[in-house]
C-alpha cells in the first residue's frame, strides 16, 4: 500500500535471522524479498547481524563499500552493506555490535530509564540481541538520514522478534518520525511457558505476565518485547492464533494479522533427490550398523529449533517407542531422522570411521552422530532412552539425531535443509507452540506430505481449508485430551503411512501444491503493505530541520592533522646499490642471516677485518654492512689469504655446528611476544625478550629439538629520545627488512605464505618471517602485507600497545595466528611452552583442533592440551598479567565458547580464578590449561604459589602448582672479548656452546689476580670511550652549552669505582633509590681518593607516566651542579648498550622492591665479566649471592610502609658503598691490583656462571618439562586419544560420586594428657565415608607442618595415611603417624583426594574434601 503521498517510503526490515538461518523469520524475510521489491524496488533494506565468526554464506558483500559504512563505524556501529543471496537479491546490511559490549552497561541503564526494559539479570545471549537491536536502530537511523531523508522520502522499520526490538525504542526515542512496525512472531514470554507445558489457550488469563517472567529469569525479553509493543506505531502478529495471546502477555491489542507467506524456490532436479536419498540411507547404515532395504523404508524428517516440549520432540520419540512395541510390525521400517541444532563439539571419530569403512559395525552407533556437549542432560537422547529406542536391526524404528544445521557443511549430511526434506517420505511436526510454523508449508512446497498439529498457526490455517486441501496435510489436535492422546494420534499416523502405498505417499506430495498455491506471498502481502501505510500515517511528521547526526555528530576518535608537502622544492629519495660478493667470499650472506654469527668471536671478528669502521658505522649488524660495504674492500679481502683461512674456519665451525643431530626428545614450540637475538633485529622491548632470545641461543647450542614463534614488528620497540625537559620521547622508525636476518616464509609453488583469522569487522593476514637462529627456526607473523587494510596492518605495527583492544589483537595474532602457522609450515609440536601468558590464546585453538578435527570432548581436548604444555609466568606485579574486559571477550571469543560446546560463563572462567572476576585474565587462562607452569627463580616460585593460590582454592597455598626454573643468560651473547679470551685458555674454544661444567668453573678461583683485572679494565676502558661518545652525542643533540658538556665529559673518570644500573624504568624497579639522601650520595660520589660514577640506561613503556617520570627524574639529576659530571645516562637502552655496561661496570646494582623482581639476569651478565652484584635479596640473587662474591643489601626485610621501605633500604645501601665497597676496591698492592676485590670477582667467577646460565636453564626445561610433557601427550594421543577418554570418563565417575564422600570423623592425641615430646609420634585415625567409590579411588592424607608465628605453615609435609582393615557400613578407617623434628607449634589438616596420576592432575580436578 502506498502512503498518503501517493509512493511508498523506503523500508528497513529488522531481524537476528536477516543472513543467519535459525527460524522461520528468516524464510519470512527471504522468500518476501522479490514481492517487496515488486513495491519498494530498490528502496528496501534488509538489516541483520554481521556474525563475523561464522561469515553468512547467502551473504555476498559488495566489492565497495559506500562511504556510510565510514560514517556507521565511527559511531560504533560497523556495517558491511551486500546482498542477500536469495531471489531477488535483496540489498542488506549487516551491522556489527560488537563494539557495543563494552557500553552494554550505559545502553542498558538507558533502555531501563526511558522504557523499563529490566535487563539487569540478563544473561550474555539476551544482552547480545538487545544490543543488536539497539544498533541496528542507531544504524536505521543514520542511513535514514544520509541516504533516505535527503531524498524527502519517508522510512519504515519493519522489527522482526524480540531480538531485534530495541531498534524500535532506539528509533522512538531519537528518530521517532521513521514509523515502525513490530512483529513478535509469537512472545518469548508464551514460548517459555508453552515449553514448560502450559496451554496457553487455555490457561492465558491466570497469567501475570510481569511476575511470571520475573520467576522465569525472562524478564529482560519479555519487557524489551512489552516496550517494543508498546511503542511501535504498529503491532502486528502472523496469525490469528497468537493475536489473544501478544495481547495479554505484551498488554497491547495487535493492530493487524499479517500472514506469513511461502514462495518456494525451483525445483530440484529427481536425480538429485535420489543421489540424496541414496546417500542418507548409506550413512544411516554406517552410523546403525545395519543394512536399510531402500524398497522397504520410508524417511520421516523432523527439524526445527531445540525448544524440545514446544516443537514435540518428545511426542515424536514417545510416539516412536509405541510404533517399537506394536506387534505385528508395521510393514516398512520407520528411519526418523531429527535435525537439530545443539551444542556439540565436533563429529564423534567412531562415526566418521563408520563412514570411510565398507563393512556394517552390526551394532548401532547409539542415536547422536556428533559429540554433544553435555550428552547426559541433553533432552532428545533421555527422551529416546526413555522410549527404549536403541536402533537394533530388528526394530521397525530407527531414530537418527543429527544436532547441525543443515547448509550442506557437515560431513555427515553435507546437504542443505531442502536437499534433505526432499529426499524424504513425510515431514513430521507435532508442536504444542508455534505461531505460524513454516516448517510443514516447506515440506509441502518440497513434495513431502506432512504431520503437524493445531497449535500452530498453519494448523489452524489448513483447517480452514476444502476438506480435499487437507489431505496432504494432517493435522492432530494438540492438548484437546492431553499428551498421550497425542502422542497415540500421531504413533497412527506414523502408522498409516508406512502402511500407504508408495503412490499414494507419492499423490499426497503432489496434492500440497494446492495448499502451497494459496499462501504464496502475491495472496498474503497485503496486509503487511497495509501496516507499513498505517504505521507511516501514525509517524511524527518529519522536523524540518533535522541535521544528520553522521556530518555533525562528534567522532570517538580524534583527526590528527597531516602537514603539507610542498612540491616546489626538490624531493630526494633513497636507493641502495648493494655490493656483490666476490665468489671466494659468497656464504658471507649465509654467514650474517644466521644469528650464530652473534654469540661466535670469531665470526663477529670476521666481519671486522673486513672494514672495521664500516662494521661499526652498521651497528654491528652484518647484512647492512655487506649491502653497503665498499667493494674494493671486499674484493681486497676475498684475495687475503689470512682472511680466507679464517672465513674457511667459520663457515666449518657453522657447516659442522648446523650438521649435527637433534637430541632424541619430544618437539617443542616456544612462544614469545619478543624476542632479542641481536640489536639490528629489534623485535623486543626489555628482559622478556632477552630472555627469549637466550632460551633460543642455548636451545640450539644443546641440540634441543625447538621451533620458535613471536611477532615481527614494522616499527620496533622504540628510540628513546631524551628531550630538553629531560623526559623521555619515544621514535618509532621503520624496519627496513633488507637490514635484517629474515626470510619470507613461501609455500610448495613459491606464493607467500598466509595466516588468516577472522575478526570482528574484517579478516586478518599476517604474513610469515624465518630467522635462524644457530639450529632453532624462529618464525614472525607480520601483518603489513598487501592484502591488509591500515587497521589490520597496525596489528604488527609495534610492540605491546596499550589500549586494550589493539593488544587483545595481538595476542590473538600471537597465539592463534602462531600456531595456524605452524600447521602451514609442518612444525606441529609435541609440547607447547608460553614464555609469559602473551601467547595463551594458542591454547584455545588448540582445544578447537581437537574438538573440530579429533572429534574430542572439551573435556577429553583440554587433558590432551594441559598435558603437553609449560607455562612460564615472569611478574609478581600485577600489572604484568594481561587482562581482557569482559564485553571485549565476549565479542571476539563467544564463537570460540560455542564452537567449544561450553556456555559462556564456562568459557570465561578459564580465564579467572572466581566468578567474582570481570576481567579475562591471560595468566589464569595459561594456569589451567598447563601441565607444568614455573616461575622464574625460586622466590618468585614462593611469590606466584601465594599470589595464584585462587586459582586452585581446594588446596592449601604451599602446594599451588607453579614451581620454579631460575633464569640463566648465554653465555656466549654477553661475554665480553677479553674475559671470553680468558675462559678460552682456561676451557677451550667452544666454551660457550659446549658449557663447561661446575667443577671447570670452580677452578676460576684459582685464575691469576693480574689476568682477572686485565681483562676486566679493558672492559672498563671500552666501556668508558663508549660512554665519552654517548654522552657527546646526545648533550649535542639536545643542545647543551659546549662547556657544560666538556665538563661532564671530563668526569667520566676511568679509574673511579664505576656503578652500572640497566634496566626498564618501572616504579618498582627504584632507579631513584640511590637518591634518598642526595648529600650522602654527594659526599660518595666527591671522594676525592675514592671517586664513584654512576651510569643509568633504561627505558620505561611510552605510555607508563610514572615510568616516565622515573627517567626524566633520573636525567635531569645528571644536570644537577651536585651531581654532574658524576652520574650519567646513556639514551636508547638496547642490547648493544647493555653488552657495553655489562662488561665494563665494577657494580651492578639492583634496587627492586621486594618481592616483585622475578628474576632479573642483569646482574648475571655483569657477573660472567666480573662485575660484582650489589642488590636486595630478591629475585635470582636469594640463589646467587654466598656472602664472598657481590653483596646483598636490605637483609630481606619487607615493610608494609613504602616510606620506611625506602628509607631502610637506601641506609643500608650507603652504608654498604661507604665502609666496604668502595673501600675494598681502592686498596692496591704495588701493581695497582686490588687484590681484595680480585678475590671477589674470582668467587663470582666460579660460582655465578656456573648456574645461572640458559644452558642449564633450558636443560632443566628440557628435563623437567618437554620430555616429560611429551611423554604424557603420547600416552594420551595413542589409539585416537583412548587414554584421554579414559581419563575424563574416570574423572566423570568421580566428580558424580564425589558428593557422597566426607570425612566423618578425626582422631589425634588427646592435648589435655600434656604435649608431645620431640620425636614423639603425633599418630591420627580418619573415618572416611566412601559412598559409592572404594578405598583404590580415593588417597588420604595428613598435611601438617611446623606454624610460623603468622599461622602459616613452614615447610609442609604430605604423609599417606593408609587403609586399617576392610570398610564396614561405606566407612573406611585410614591411620597414620608424623614424626616432629623440632619444639614448636605445628599445624595440621586431613584431606581426602580421589587416587590419580599426578598431584597436578589432582589439583585441577578439584575434588577434596578437608577435616
Amino acid at each position: 500500500m502506498a502512503s498518503k503521498h501517493g509512493r511508498p517510503g523506503f523500508l528497513y526490515a529488522v531481524s537476528w535471522e536477516v543472513c543467519n538461518p535459525g527460524g522461520g523469520v528468516h524464510t519470512v524475510l527471504a522468500t518476501s524479498a522479490p514481492v517487496l521489491a515488486g513495491y519498494y524496488g530498490e528502496d528496501v533494506l534488509c538489516v541483520g547481524p554481521d556474525l563475523w565468526a561464522e561469515r553468512a554464506s547467502t551473504f555476498v558483500e559488495d566489492a565497495a563499500q559506500p562511504r556510510l559504512a565510514a560514517f556507521a563505524a565511527e559511531r560504533d556501529v560497523p556495517v558491511r552493506f551486500g546482498r542477500w543471496a536469495v531471489e531477488g537479491s535483496p540489498p542488506v546490511a549487516l551491522v556489527d555490535f560488537g563494539r557495543l559490549l563494552e557500553r552494554k552497561n550505559e545502553i542498558l541503564g538507558d533502555l531501563w530509564n526511558d522504557f523499563s526494559v529490566d535487563s539487569i539479570h540478563a544473561d550474555w545471549d539476551t544482552v547480545e540481541r538487545i544490543l543488536f537491536g539497539y544498533a541496528a536502530g542507531l544504524f536505521v537511523e543514520l542511513h535514514y538520514h544520509a541516504a533516505v531523508r535527503p531524498r524527502a522520502r519517508r522510512a519504515v522499520a519493519h522489527v522482526h522478534q524480540w531480538q531485534a526490538a530495541a531498534a524500535v525504542l532506539r528509533i522512538a526515542k531519537t528518530a521517532p518520525e521513521i514509523a515502525t512496525v513490530y512483529t513478535p512472531h509469537g512472545t518469548a514470554l508464551g514460548r517459555h511457558l508453552a515449553d514448560e507445558g502450559i496451554a496457553l489457550h487455555r490457561e492465558l488469563e491466570r497469567i501475570e505476565p510481569q511476575g511470571w517472567a520475573k520467576e522465569r529469569g525472562i524478564e529482560a525479553q519479555h519487557t524489551l518485547e512489552a516496550a517494543a509493543a508498546r511503542e511501535a506505531r504498529i503491532l502486528a502478529v502472523v496469525s490469528e492464533h497468537t493475536r489473544q495471546e501478544t495481547a495479554h502477555l505484551l498488554g497491547r491489542r495487535p493492530d493487524l494479522v499479517t500472514p506469513n507467506g511461502y514462495t518456494p524456490g525451483a525445483e530440484s532436479d529427481p536425480g538429485h533427490r535420489d543421489e540424496v536419498r541414496a546417500a542418507i540411507l548409506r550413512a544411516s547404515e554406517r552410523f546403525l550398523g545395519s543394512a536399510l532395504d531402500p524398497a522397504t523404508t520410508r524417511i520421516a524428517f523432523s527439524s526445527g529449533r531445540y525448544e524440545f516440549n514446544n516443537k514435540g520432540f518428545d511426542v515424536a520419540l514417545r510416539a516412536l517407542g509405541k510404533i517399537r512395541e506394536r506387534d505385528p510390525k508395521p510393514p516398512r521400517k520407520l528411519l526418523f531422522l531429527i535435525f537439530v541444532s545443539a551444542a556439540k563439539t565436533g563429529g564423534r571419530p567412531e562415526v566418521m570411521r563408520r563412514l570411510k569403512s565398507a563393512e556394517l559395525a552390526g551394532e548401532p552407533c547409539g542415536i547422536c552422530t556428533h559429540n554433544l556437549a553435555r550428552p547426559d542432560d541433553d533432552a532428545i537422547c533421555k527422551a529416546a532412552r526413555d522410549a527404549g529406542i536403541e536402533n537394533r536391526p530388528e526394530d521397525a524404528v530407527a531414530c537418527v539425531f543429527v544436532p547441525v544445521l543443515l547448509d550442506g557443511r557437515d560431513p555427515l549430511f553435507p546437504y542443505t535443509y531442502l536437499d534433505v526434506l526432499r529426499a524424504s517420505d513425510l515431514s513430521v511436526f507435532p508442536s504444542r507452540y508455534e505461531p505460524w510454523g513454516y516448517t510443514p508449508l516447506e515440506s509441502l512446497a518440497a513434495g513431502v506430505p506432512t504431520v503437524t498439529t493445531d497449535a500452530t498457526g498453519f494448523g489452524r490455517f489448513v483447517l480452514g481449508l476444502p476438506e480435499n486441501e487437507r489431505t496432504p496435510v494432517e493435522v492432530l489436535r494438540a492438548g484437546t485430551n492431553g499428551d498421550d492422546a497425542l502422542v497415540d494420534d500421531l504413533a497412527n499416523a506414523l502408522t498409516r503411512f508406512l502402511e500407504r502405498p508408495d503412490d499414494e505417499n507419492k499423490a499426497l506430495g503432489r496434492a500440497g501444491e494446492a495448499v502451497v498455491r494459496r499462501t504464496s506471498w502475491e495472496k498474503q502481502i497485503a496486509p503487511t503493505l497495509q501496516a507499513h501505510g498505517l504505521a507511516l500515517e501514525r509517524a511524527v511528521p518529519r522536523r524540518a530541520a533535522l541535521t544528520s547526526p553522521v556530518f555533525t555528530g562528534i567522532s570517538r576518535r580524534s583527526l590528527v592533522g597531516i602537514a603539507a608537502r610542498s612540491e616546489d622544492r626538490p624531493r630526494l629519495h633513497d636507493f641502495t646499490v648493494a655490493a656483490a660478493l666476490p665468489k671466494a667470499v659468497a656464504r658471507l650472506e649465509e654467514l650474517a642471516r644466521n644469528v650464530w654469527w652473534s654469540w661466535q668471536a670469531g665470526a663477529k671478528r670476521l666481519f671486522e677485518s673486513i672494514d672495521a669502521e664500516g662494521f661499526a658505522a652498521a651497528k654491528s649488524n652484518p647484512i647492512r654492512f655487506l649491502r653497503t660495504v665498499d667493494a674494493r674492500k671486499l674484493d681486497a679481502a676475498s684475495k687475503d689469504k689470512d682472511f680466507l683461512g679464517r672465513y674457511e674456519k667459520v663457515l666449518s665451525r657453522l657447516d659442522a655446528y648446523l650438521a649435527e643431530a637433534p637430541q632424541e626428545m619430544p618437539s617443542a614450540a616456544y612462544f614469545c611476544a619478543e624476542f632479542a637475538l641481536h640489536e639490528s633485529l629489534p623485535i623486543y622491548s626489555g628482559g622478556l625478550g632477552v630472555l627469549a632470545g637466550d632460551h633460543l641461543k642455548s636451545a640450539s647450542d644443546l641440540r634441543i629439538p625447538l621451533v620458535a614463534v613471536g611477532l615481527s614488528s614494522a616499527n620496533g620497540y622504540f628510540v628513546q629520545r631524551i628531550q630538553p625537559d629531560g623526559g623521555q620521547g619515544a621514535e618509532f622508525h621503520p624496519t627496513d627488512v633488507r637490514d635484517t636476518p629474515m626470510a619470507e616464509v613461501k609455500d610448495a609453488q613459491g606464493a607467500p605464505v598466509r595466516v588468516t583469522i577472522t575478526l570482528p569487522e574484517r579478516q586478518l593476514k599476517a604474513g610469515v618471517w624465518r630467522v635462524e637462529c644457530g639450529r632453532v627456526p624462529l618464525y614472525l607473523l607480520d601483518t603489513l602485507v598487501a592484502e591488509n587494510d591500515a587497521a589490520e596492518r597496525e596489528v604488527t605495527d609495534r610492540l605491546y600497545p596499550s589500549q586494550r583492544e589493539p593488544r587483545l589483537r595481538q595476542e590473538i595474532l600471537l597465539g592463534i595466528g602462531g600456531w595456524r602457522m605452524l600447521k602451514a609450515v609442518g612444525r606441529t609440536p609435541e609440547v607447547c611452552h608460553l614464555n609469559e601468558g602473551h601467547s595463551a590464546f594458542l591454547l584455545l585453538e588448540r582445544l578447537l583442533d581437537l574438538v573440530e578435527e579429533e572429534g574430542l570432548t572439551f573435556a577429553e581436548a583440554r587433558e590432551v592440551v594441559r598435558a603437553s604444555t609449560v607455562f612460564t609466568t615472569h611478574t609478581p606485579v600485577p600489572a604484568g598479567h594481561d587482562r581482557f574486559p569482559e564485553g571485549l571477550m565476549r565479542r571476539y571469543f563467544g564463537h570460540v565458547a560455542q564452537r567449544l560446546g561450553l556456555e559462556w560463563e564456562e568459557f570465561f572462567d578459564l580465564g579467572r580464578a572466581t566468578r567474582e572476576d570481570h576481567d579475562f585474565s591471560m595468566t589464569v587462562l595459561a594456569l589451567k590449561l598447563s601441565g607444568r607452569s614455573n616461575g622464574v627463580s625460586r622466590l618468585h616460585g614462593e611469590v606466584s604459589r601465594d599470589m595464584l593460590a585462587n586459582v586452585w582454592p581446594w588446596i592449601h597455598k604451599a602446594e599451588t602448582p607453579v614451581d620454579s626454573i631460575t633464569n640463566g643468560v648465554h653465555l656466549g651473547t654477553w661475554v665480553g672479548p677479553e674475559f671470553d679470551r680468558l675462559f678460552r685458555k682456561r676451557f677451550a674454544d667452544d666454551w660457550t656452546q659446549k658449557a663447561p661444567s661446575e667443577e671447570q668453573w670452580r677452578r676460576s678461583e684459582n685464575l691469576p689476580a693480574a689476568d682477572v683485572w686485565q681483562a676486566h679494565v679493558a672492559q672498563k676502558l671500552r666501556m668508558t670511550q663508549f660512554l665519552r661518545e654517548s654522552v657527546e652525542a646526545t648533550g649535542l643533540r639536545r643542545g647543551e652549552s659546549p662547556s657544560a658538556l666538556r665538563r661532564r665529559i671530563e668526569g667520566i673518570d676511568d679509574d673511579a669505582l664505576w656503578i652500572g644500573y640497566a634496566r626498564r624504568f618501572a616504579p618498582y624497579k627504584r632507579a631513584t633509590l640511590l637518591f634518598q639522601d642526595p648529600e650522602r650520595l654527594q659526599a660518595l660520589l666527591d671522594d676525592a681518593r675514592r671517586p664513584v660514577r654512576v651510569v643509568f640506561a633504561g627505558k620505561s613503556h611510552p605510555d607508563d607516566r610514572e615510568g616516565g617520570d622515573l627517567v626524566r627524574k633520573v636525567v635531569n639529576l645528571t644536570a644537577d651542579p651536585r651531581f654532574a659530571g658524576r652520574i650519567f645516562y646513556v639514551e636508547d637502552y638496547d642490547m648493544a648498550v647493555g653488552r657495553m655496561l655489562v662488561q665494563g661496570c665494577d657494580v651492578w646494582l639492583n634496587t627492586p622492591t621486594r618481592p616483585l623482581e622475578a628474576s632479573g639476569t642483569s646482574g648475571m651478565k655483569a657477573c660472567l665479566n666480573g662485575g660484582l652484584h650489589v642488590s636486595i635479596l630478591d629475585g635470582w640473587w636469594c640463589e646467587g649471592h654466598d656472602g664472598l662474591g657481590g653483596w646483598a643489601f636490605g637483609e630481606g626485610r619487607e615493610y608494609s610502609n613504602p616510606d620506611m621501605q625506602l628509607e631502610y633500604d637506601s641506609r643500608s645501601l650507603y652504608a654498604l658503598f661507604e665502609t666496604r665497597i668502595a673501600p675494598l676496591f681502592f686498596k692496591r698492592d704495588a701493581e695497582g691490583v686490588p687484590v681484595g676485590w680480585v678475590d671477589r670477582m674470582r668467587h663470582t667467577l666460579a660460582t655465578v656462571p656456573a648456574q645461572f646460565n640458559t644452558h642449564r636453564m633450558v636443560d632443566d626445561y628440557a628435563r623437567l618439562a618437554y620430555e616429560p610433557l611429551g611423554r604424557e601427550h603420547a600416552k594420551l594421543a595413542k589409539d585416537e586419544y583412548a587414554a584421554a577418554r579414559a581419563r575424563v570418563k574416570r574423572h566423570l565417575r568421580l566428580k558424580e560420586a564425589w558428593e557422597q564422600v566426607r570425612i566423618e570423623d578425626v582422631a589425634v592425641p588427646d592435648p589435655s594428657r600434656g604435649s608431645l615430646g620431640v620425636e614423639d609420634h603425633f599418630e591420627i585415625q580418619a573415618r572416611v565415608r566412601l559412598g559409592s567409590l572404594k578405598p583404590d579411588d580415593l588417597q588420604v592424607e595428613l598435611y601438617v607442618g611446623p606454624a610460623t608465628t603468622a599461622g602459616e605453615l613452614r615447610d609442609p609435609v604430605t604423609i599417606p595415611l593408609i587403609l586399617s582393615g576392610e570398610p564396614k557400613d561405606g566407612i573406611a578407617t585410614y591411620t597414620g603417624a608424623y614424626l616432629p623434628r623440632a619444639a614448636g607449634g605445628y599445624r595440621f589438616g586431613v584431606r581426602v583426594l580421589p587416587a590419580l596420576e599426578s598431584f597436578t592432575e589432582s589439583a585441577h580436578l578439584g575434588l577434596v574434601r578437608w577435616a
